[in-house]
């Protein structure tokens, strides 16, 4: 699971790349939306519980409290910092500059290509991990 869940997660995002910023209300595109968004939630719930396992059982027994209390502590770090970085793109890309959609369809595609980097860093780690 752990080496095919970022694979999940990385199809999720490049879908959405094309298709999420697309303005159309056709059921083609809200199936396609749906689909990546299906995905990348596949494979953050496929990696996320056995990625913890596999800290935890390689914690030594010391540290067990500490290995299962920083656990929060990473949740909380992640989301404060992909907030981050979805602000500061939104920033530098420009959210909208009232010209209509064209502004916001930018920033989404970039958005959703910079944080496909994770999962493609994951399934290249991952490939690396498996030797």
């Amino acid at each position: 699971m752990l080496f095919i869940s970022p694979v999940f997660s990385l199809a999720g995002l490049a879908g959405l790349l094309f298709v999420g910023p697309v303005h159309s209300d056709s059921a083609a595109t809200v199936a396609a939306v749906s689909l990546g968004l299906l995905m990348l939630g596949w494979g953050i719930g496929m990696g996320w519980p056995h990625l913890l396992t596999r800290v935890l059982q390689l914690a030594p027994d010391a540290d067990q409290d500490l290995a299962r209390s920083s656990v929060t502590t990473i949740q909380l770090a992640a989301t404060a910092f992909g907030s981050a970085l979805a602000g500061t793109v939104a920033n530098v890309v420009g959210f909208s500059d009232g010209a209509g959609t064209g502004d916001m369809q930018s920033t989404a595609r970039w958005m959703f290509a910079l944080f496909a980097l994770a999962p493609l860093a994951a399934v290249v780690t991952a490939r690396y991990a498996r030797r």
